[in-house]
């Protein structure tokens, strides 16, 4: 038996209402299908470009209840909030 493949432009709700129409078999082999897919997509993301620089060095952190996250620096401590940095008291 020879397959032939065939492209279809069909709506969201019209691919929704096929996909209610298929028996369980056929829903389940249909997920495997997607679910297949996602994974394959997923596999493919480009890590993420540093530039020439490469990754930049990390300082330590530390979570201090009601302040935020507090930046620890060699001499000095930092308080950053709300995507500010402010000088810790």
């Amino acid at each position: 038996m020879n397959s032939t493949n065939l492209t279809v432009k069909i709506s969201f709700e019209s691919l929704v209402d096929a996909i209610s129409t298929l028996n369980i078999e056929d829903k389940q082999k249909l997920w495997q299908i997607i679910d297949n897919q996602l994974n394959i997509s997923e596999n493919e993301d480009e890590p993420y470009d540093w530039g020439e620089n490469g990754q930049p060095e990390t300082k330590p952190v530390e979570y201090v209840m009601g302040k935020g996250v507090i930046v620890i620096e060699r001499n000095k401590t930092k308080m950053i909030i709300n995507k500010g940095i402010l000088p810790a008291t």
